[in-house]
């Protein structure tokens, strides 16, 4: 037998644990089968200038850092 559960967050919060800016809308979320263990989420109101209907693109991994104090700093390489 195997431990399991569904886990819900809020938006507000998955954005907090994240560290993704204010005014962020989730639109998407989905685990892709050619890649396990990675989760890609489309975002709104941020990331790169996307006309309408063009391609929305992926941004590049995280750089995770740990400060001196123990939390972590996430940089997800979105443009401003």
């Amino acid at each position: 037998m195997k431990k399991m559960a569904i886990i819900t967050l809020t938006p507000e919060a998955l954005r907090e644990l994240l560290q993704l800016p204010d005014g962020l809308t989730f639109i998407e979320a989905r685990i892709p089968f050619y890649t396990p263990g990675v989760m890609e989420v489309k975002v709104e109101g941020a990331g790169f200038d996307t006309p309408e209907g063009g391609a929305i693109y992926k941004s590049e991994p995280a750089i995770v850092t740990r400060k001196e104090d123990g939390t972590l700093d996430i940089d997800w390489r979105l443009p401003s």
